[in-house]
């Protein structure tokens, strides 16, 4: 998808807030949604999405995503925020693939995270298929910011990184032939 943008209306409709949108208008009419912790009474709330993917074959796959977003704020004040990331995935076998991402985010007016700041980010995950609707998933996942933004084990002390480790079990009830390769997931079916 290229250049998309949405409306608050519409991404209640898509997070299943709401059935309809004049059920959305209603709501943020009547001061019933919250945005970063404040009444949002403003259905308009602009964020393009742009996001290019490429698989190169059955086994090699790239996937570049960029946002930029702005808002009016009540005061009039002009809050904007934007990101760009880049991710790739390898199958090495039909079993195992791993993936790097990197992704920037720019909080210029702290709108979005509560604190203006620059983020990065890194991530290796490494999948291993252990039968066709089984995954295995390790990750490592490491972040930075230029402001003490990472809460430590005393949540009143923040820090400008954290590490993160996570490990998953994923089952899917799709059946084989429902699956189809994607730049997120091009691992080849079996």
């Amino acid at each position: 998808s290229v250049g998309r943008s949405i409306r608050l209306e519409q991404f209640l409709k898509l997070r299943g807030a709401v059935e309809t949108g004049g059920q959305a208008k209603v709501l943020i009419q009547g001061g019933q949604v919250q945005v970063n912790g404040q009444k949002e009474t403003r259905r308009k709330r602009q964020l393009f999405d742009t996001i290019l993917g490429y698989n190169f074959n059955s086994r090699f796959s790239v996937l570049g995503n960029y946002d930029y977003g702005f808002d009016r704020l009540t005061n009039g004040s002009k809050v904007r925020w934007q990101g760009v990331s880049v991710a790739g995935r390898y199958a090495l076998t039909k079993r195992v693939a791993v993936s790097p991402r990197v992704e920037l985010f720019n909080d210029y007016d702290g709108f979005t995270t509560g604190t203006a700041q620059r983020l990065r980010e890194a991530t290796v995950t490494g999948d291993y298929r252990v039968v066709n609707d089984l995954l295995l998933r390790f990750e490592y996942r490491r972040d930075w910011s230029n402001q003490p933004f990472f809460a430590e084990r005393n949540p009143q002390t923040l820090q400008r990184q954290q590490n993160t480790i996570l490990g998953s079990l994923i089952y899917t009830f799709s059946s084989p032939a429902m699956t189809t390769n994607t730049p997120a997931d091009p691992t080849p079916t079996p």
